[in-house]
């Protein structure tokens, strides 16, 4: 193992402290409630070398009620397929981080951490589908395109309620969708999921 992958594991690892279990350059913790996953990723630039790399911090929830109403696998679990998605940012901005081969590899390892758990009350904040559900009305969706964010939510309205936004959901669904190639798959969606009210 190089230096660079030994800091990075030595950062994710980490997170085991926290209930997170690791695999690679993936730390991914099990909601006890409903079963929802969050999942953390180090992501090596395609730029990087044997002797400097720059690393993505990435955030991630996948909602085990989308997952099954939508067929997708929680397993192997990937950031990318997350319901909600976020990279570590500074002053708003997305940033990517050195690490060195170079580096003396605990004090690297300890920004590292100090990085990931910057985004993690953010992670935990979006863990539950009620938190899901609000963040989706609120017409964000960090990771999503606008029609996944339309579909999850109504999917989540349909499962919490409220019930009385139900229907105004669906019509935005549909809005969206009119006259467009993803037209008849979404309503096929709408109608094996019961997402109509």
């Amino acid at each position: 193992m190089n230096e660079i992958a030994a800091i990075l594991k030595l950062a994710i690892s980490s997170l085991k402290s926290q209930g997170f279990r690791t695999k690679s350059l993936t730390a991914s913790r099990a909601t006890p409630e409903e079963g929802n996953i969050l999942v953390v990723t180090l992501q090596r630039s395609s730029k990087s070398t044997t002797t400097e790399a720059l690393i993505a911090i990435n955030y991630g929830v996948i909602s085990k009620r989308i997952a099954d109403a939508m067929g997708q696998h929680m397993e192997p679990i990937d950031v990318f397929a997350a319901h909600w998605q976020r990279r570590y940012e500074e002053n708003g901005q997305e940033r990517w981080l050195p690490v060195r081969a170079s580096d003396e590899p605990q004090a690297a390892a300890h920004a590292l951490v100090a990085a990931i758990e910057s985004g993690l009350p953010e992670l935990n904040k979006y863990a539950t589908d009620a938190a899901l559900r609000d963040l989706f009305l609120s017409d964000r969706s960090p990771g999503l395109t606008k029609l996944q964010r339309l579909l999850y939510v109504c999917i989540l309205l349909r499962a919490l309620g409220p019930e009385d936004l139900q229907a105004a959901a669906v019509a935005r669904l549909r809005a969206e969708v009119a006259g467009t190639p993803h037209e008849g798959l979404t309503e096929g969606r709408i109608e094996r999921l019961n997402l109509q009210p």
